[in-house]
């Protein structure tokens, strides 16, 4: 799909392709999932490579800076739901191109083409990147969230969620390093200087995010080795409760004689040795603190 927009004489309108002059109007072409003949019409009208078009298209297409005499070609990757996509940038001193295989929301005002076609493509890869800072916000959010949880208690879901925040994060760092490779290259001009100042941070945020991650992870991890260590304690006091009365429990069903066989109190006897054996036990559970 195309959408066409021209400034000319201070105001902008939209406009088919087809009617434009760009020779004589300064124009913006927004294209997103575009079919064959909307790709020709492109080319017919800016001279740029039908191969040029498509390869900002592939999803698998390395981000870089490209300049020829008539234009130059900028390829990034970009956020769409949360997942890294090939985004292309063509400009000139007449018209500037965008084009990707999905639709994002980009709107350029009379302001910006009236700074120059340069300011509105900073201004562009300015607004996509507000959506890597927004995400990035969210995954703080929620880190911050699940870092109190983790203190509280443990629960089944945190891993779940913690390795689909590393997911998150690497989608935001494959698209932050894709700025950080092209920016630098575009132009000496302080928007692009500080276009490269934001990207930097960003990435320091993601960084941070990293860690913090990584730190809530090894919290969980050992809170489950805790409370692991706690069970199994508690499994094996209560083994060695039971332990001396199943001794003794086992010699008196041996068929030999036995001390108190004879004695007609002989299984109280043995019960209160049994109970003793388990208090003296508990006793000692205490005295080192493992009760």
């Amino acid at each position: 799909m195309l959408k066409t927009e021209v400034f000319h004489k201070n105001s902008l309108k939209f406009q088919s392709l087809e009617r434009t002059d760009l020779k004589k109007e300064i124009t913006w072409i927004n294209c997103f999932n575009p079919k064959q003949d909307e790709l020709k019409l492109i080319n017919k009208k800016t001279d740029i490579s039908i191969l040029s078009l498509k390869n900002c298209l592939d999803q698998y297409e390395i981000p870089r800076l490209e300049k020829t005499k008539d234009y130059n070609l900028i390829i990034l990757k970009v956020l769409h739901d949360k997942k890294p996509k090939t985004f292309g940038v063509f400009y000139s001193k007449k018209f500037i191109v965008t084009i990707s295989s999905d639709n994002f929301v980009l709107q350029l005002s009379e302001e910006e083409f009236k700074q120059g076609l340069e300011y509105c493509v900073y201004f562009l890869i300015s607004h996509l990147m507000k959506e890597v800072s927004h995400n990035l916000e969210e995954i703080e959010d929620e880190l911050d969230d699940l870092e109190i949880v983790v203190f509280k208690n443990h629960s089944e879901h945190i891993v779940g969620k913690l390795f689909s925040l590393k997911k998150e994060l690497y989608s935001l760092r494959k698209v932050l390093h894709s700025y950080r490779e092209v920016v630098p290259k575009m132009s000496t001009s302080k928007y692009f200087t500080n276009l490269l100042l934001e990207v930097n941070q960003l990435l320091e945020r993601d960084s941070s995010n990293e860690n913090k991650l990584t730190s809530i992870l090894d919290m969980h991890m050992s809170s489950v080795s805790n409370t692991l260590n706690k069970t199994m304690k508690s499994f094996t006091v209560m083994a060695s409760l039971v332990l001396i009365p199943m001794l003794i429990s086992g010699i008196y069903g041996m068929n030999v004689l036995l001390p108190f066989a004879e004695n007609p109190y002989a299984f109280f006897m043995v019960i209160l040795i049994m109970v003793i054996s388990m208090a003296l036990m508990i006793i000692y559970f205490k005295s080192k603190k493992w009760l």
